[in-house]
């Protein structure tokens, strides 16, 4: 692959921390290596609105950031999944003043000031950031990491989008990493060996740039499945590879993206059948190599609510503890968000779902 980027100065990354219950816990080369062994899990939400066509964090019109903040903390979050486009990250645009209503201090600023102090904000609360590139241009959703024929959303820019995440934002201690490409779905593929669609190749070439300009400084590399995200099944015949001293092959984690009947058909609500299902799909990978990227549903469906019930059910018994509810926002037109239309007041239903896991 013909390589476009000037090198980075070496990031000084430090450990990467997750926090729980007004502890911190710091990473070593295994998620579950806490110093203290206690509470080792990311409980995690999505928080949405950069990969949109507004650009900007949502929820900012409604509250001061830092009531957000604190409330998500106080509520036993220790983790923030931050969708973004490409657009978004490359332009870094000023977002309209009227998204910033609570928040008058971020108007007429950038996109990446912004950020700055959302990083700065959560580090206060012991609050974890991973950075998740949503989509390439906002508001549209695109299947494969890259738009064919565009002169502008190729491979490469990606890849000076992870740069600049890294840039910006890589020396917070609160960063975690990046989740590479949300939802790679239709065309996209795992192990075909197809250059232009397989996406296990566009993986590993992520994976060989960072162990060659970040072998000091890693970080989590969060790969989505294909089908929308939840199927990883073909990583069992089509590994991906390290080399011997690779650092990043104890960083890379699998992230499947889960939704019940609101979203999916299914064909059957049988446990049994279920269980089945996901083990095919993510449940032969070691559970601290899971993070659950995205899941939800409307709890006013029976369907739904039987299918999150047994959802919660396969993460016990396979040990999943890490997870990234979708979505903190409550406007999010599939699925029922953890806060209500006034982004101060839970959704009880939600919230006791979330806890259960």
């Amino acid at each position: 692959m013909k390589i476009l980027f000037r090198l980075l100065t070496l990031l000084k990354l430090s450990r990467l921390l997750i926090s729980f219950d007004n502890k911190i816990h710091s990473f070593d080369n295994n998620i579950d290596s806490f110093d203290d062994n206690q509470l080792s899990y990311i409980h995690g939400i999505n928080w949405f609105g950069f990969e949109t066509d507004n650009q900007c964090l949502l929820g900012l019109y409604a509250q001061p950031i830092e009531n957000i903040i604190q409330l998500i903390y106080s509520n036993g979050i220790n983790a923030i999944r931050l969708p973004i486009s490409l657009e978004t990250l490359i332009n870094d645009p000023i977002p309209k003043e009227w998204l910033l209503t609570a928040n008058p201090i971020y108007q007429r600023q950038s996109v990446s000031y912004i950020i700055h102090n959302f990083f700065k904000q959560t580090n206060e609360w012991n609050i974890s950031i991973l950075i998740d590139i949503h989509r390439l241009k906002s508001g549209i959703s695109t299947p494969l990491w890259y738009i064919p024929n565009d002169p502008f959303y190729t491979e490469e820019t990606l890849f000076l989008g992870y740069e600049k995440i890294l840039q910006n934002y890589g020396n917070y201690s609160n960063f975690l990493g990046i989740d590479l490409w949300n939802e790679p779905h239709y065309r996209a593929t795992w192990g075909t060996n197809d250059i232009k669609v397989d996406f296990r190749l566009f993986v590993q070439r992520v994976i060989d740039y960072m162990e060659i300009h970040y072998h000091n400084q890693p970080f989590y590399i969060v790969v989505n499945g294909i089908d929308w995200g939840k199927n990883l099944s073909q990583i069992q015949t089509y590994p991906l590879t390290f080399s011997l001293n690779s650092i990043f092959k104890n960083y890379i984690i699998y992230s499947p993206h889960l939704y019940g009947p609101s979203l999916n058909y299914i064909p059957s609500y049988e446990k049994k059948k279920l269980f089945e299902y996901w083990n095919h799909l993510f449940g032969f990978l070691p559970s601290d190599k899971i993070w659950i990227g995205e899941w939800g549903g409307r709890w006013s469906d029976s369907n739904d609510k039987l299918w999150i019930d047994t959802l919660i059910e396969y993460f016990h018994l396979k040990k999943i503890k890490h997870h990234f509810y979708w979505a903190l926002n409550p406007d999010s037109k599939d699925v029922d968000g953890l806060l209500e239309l006034d982004w101060k007041s839970i959704n009880q239903q939600v919230f006791q779902s979330f806890l259960d896991i």
